[in-house]
């Protein structure tokens, strides 16, 4: 079980909730459309969707998710402005490691 699904039933745990799981699915791509068609839910990120969905935000939830973003580093001076702006953007909003490989 990856950290982060144990992280979402621990704190399920500690409510006294005991939610019933028929499936688990690690694409959001794949879930979407299971929760529009009403045969479940789904704890995710909110986003922009085809589908027509509700994110109901979770309050006192510390669940985080780490993703990554990557680019060529051979030569950051080579990105793009608009390439630029988005990754500054991003630290500006999120917490960020930068890892080079």
């Amino acid at each position: 079980m990856p950290p982060s699904t144990k992280k979402v039933f621990d704190a399920f745990q500690n409510q006294s909730i005991n939610p019933e799981t028929i499936m688990q699915i690690e694409r959001d791509d794949f879930v979407l459309p299971l929760v529009a068609a009403n045969v479940g839910v789904s704890i995710m990120t909110n986003r922009t969707t085809p589908y027509d969905l509700n994110f109901i935000p979770i309050e006192d939830f510390d669940i985080n998710r780490t993703i990554g973003l990557c680019l060529n580093n051979q030569d950051e001076q080579a990105l793009s402005v608009p390439i630029k702006a988005f990754i500054q953007s991003i630290e500006s909003e999120f917490k960020v490691e930068i890892l080079h490989h």
